[in-house]
């Protein structure tokens, strides 16, 4: 048994009876009918998921002004990447000491 479909649209009148948008493209004989309705389903603005949404929908997509071509993006990242180098300068220094206490040779495996 094949299965041929089509999907036609419809008003199901107060008397129970269908009146389709257009003839069905469909060979005569037995059907099955499903019905679906359709209806403007309004997204609950209130519940936790939606409003978190909307906070999401609102951070801007880029930093800085749009007008500004990304110079502002490049100067933040120049100024990350300063104080990074900054951190990682005076770790160093730290860390240098410590290297120094180090003993230089270790003694064989017996």
């Amino acid at each position: 048994m094949s299965l041929i479909e089509t999907v036609i649209e419809g008003t199901l009148k107060p008397d129970g009876t269908l009146e389709l948008d257009a003839k069905p493209n469909l060979p005569a004989g037995r059907v099955k009918v499903v019905l679906r309705q359709e209806t403007d389903v309004a997204r609950p603005a209130e519940t936790p998921f939606w409003r978190r949404m909307q906070e999401i929908w609102a951070i801007p997509v880029s930093g800085g002004e749009p007008a500004d071509g990304g110079e502002s993006t490049l100067k933040d990242v120049h100024l990350m990447r300063t104080e990074w180098d900054e951190h990682q300068t005076e770790l160093e220094r730290i860390q240098n000491p410590c290297q120094m206490d180090k003993p230089t040779t270790e003694e064989p495996n017996r």
